[in-house]
């Protein structure tokens, strides 16, 4: 998670915002634990002193059987709640690409060689 203060805010603006995330994040019933860091834009990767980056851990599958206990829904409760509890910032809660290193609007290109001395066409029928 993200969370973004005024450009003009200080570091101890963001330990305050950081401090009413994590209260946020704790009261959520699927989060099993948190680390929210203070100064710090995951976005861009950069330190700033109005940003905060929270990083979640969810409890396990076994754990969260019910459907407001999915990470979509997770991520709906944080906005959520963030918008009335956390007024300095904006919050911009998301889920983690499905494969590390991508992002959710990236995709996998991937080349595949015949090697054989048959016809691509011929092999696909098989």
């Amino acid at each position: 998670m993200a969370a973004q203060l005024d450009p003009s805010s200080s570091l101890s603006a963001s330990g305050k915002v950081a401090s009413e995330l994590e209260d946020v994040l704790l009261s959520i019933p699927s989060v099993q634990k948190e680390m929210t860091f203070a100064g710090f834009d995951m976005l861009t990767s950069a330190q700033k002193n109005n940003s905060v980056a929270s990083f979640v851990m969810l409890k396990p599958w076994n754990e969260r059987k019910k459907k407001e206990e999915s990470s979509t829904a997770t991520v709906a409760q944080v906005y959520q709640k963030a918008q009335t509890q956390v007024p300095g910032a904006l919050v911009m809660p998301f889920n983690p690409p499905p494969i590390m290193g991508m992002s959710t609007t990236g995709g996998l290109e991937g080349y595949i060689q015949n090697r054989s001395a048959e016809r691509s066409g011929r092999r696909g029928r098989r």
